[in-house]
């Protein structure tokens, strides 16, 4: 159970401005996360038209798919990753959105495909979360979550403090 007085949109706002998803990784951590989303780019059907990535990050959904044409949304709570995913991938077929994924500003079937790459360990409630993206997704639409396994985190958001913290 999260605390109660535990404010995700102010964590995750923060963890955005502190941490740069965008900076270039190295050695097994960009060979794992490397192979991971070649992974999940290759359950992304070829029929899809729009994609949203909700808790966009490094908006790497954005690189690998706006050039095969297909629309792009790249959400997350804070306004750093979105806004820096249009500075770098500046398609007319990429839209960049802050916005709450408990609450999202779509219309019921939406998408045709909804990707949540390594952001289902950091909602507050993983059941009204999965719920929200079903109320977005269309019928026939594909649903793609993933989250780490045995990922070896160097530093941390506190909760607590929302400051930077080692790890151990």
């Amino acid at each position: 159970m999260e605390p109660v007085n535990f404010r995700y949109a102010e964590h995750y706002k923060k963890d955005a401005a502190e941490f740069d998803y965008f900076e270039e990784r190295c050695g097994a951590t960009e060979h794992d996360e490397r192979r991971l989303r070649e992974y999940i780019i290759s359950l992304i059907p070829n029929s899809v038209d729009t994609i949203l990535d909700v808790g966009c990050g490094s908006a790497w959904i954005a690189k690998n798919m706006l050039p095969k044409h297909k629309k792009v949304i790249s959400l997350d709570i804070s306004v750093t990753n979105p806004k820096k995913a249009l500075s770098i991938y500046p398609f007319s077929n990429h839209s960049g959105l802050t916005a709450d994924s408990f609450f999202l500003p779509f219309r019921s079937n939406s998408f045709s495909c909804i990707v949540a790459s390594e952001i289902i360990e950091h909602v507050v409630s993983p059941a009204d979360f999965v719920k929200e993206l079903i109320r977005v997704l269309k019928p026939s639409g594909k649903l793609i979550i993933s989250t780490p396994y045995k990922e070896k985190i160097q530093y941390v958001l506190c909760i607590h403090c929302n400051r930077t913290t080692p790890l151990h």
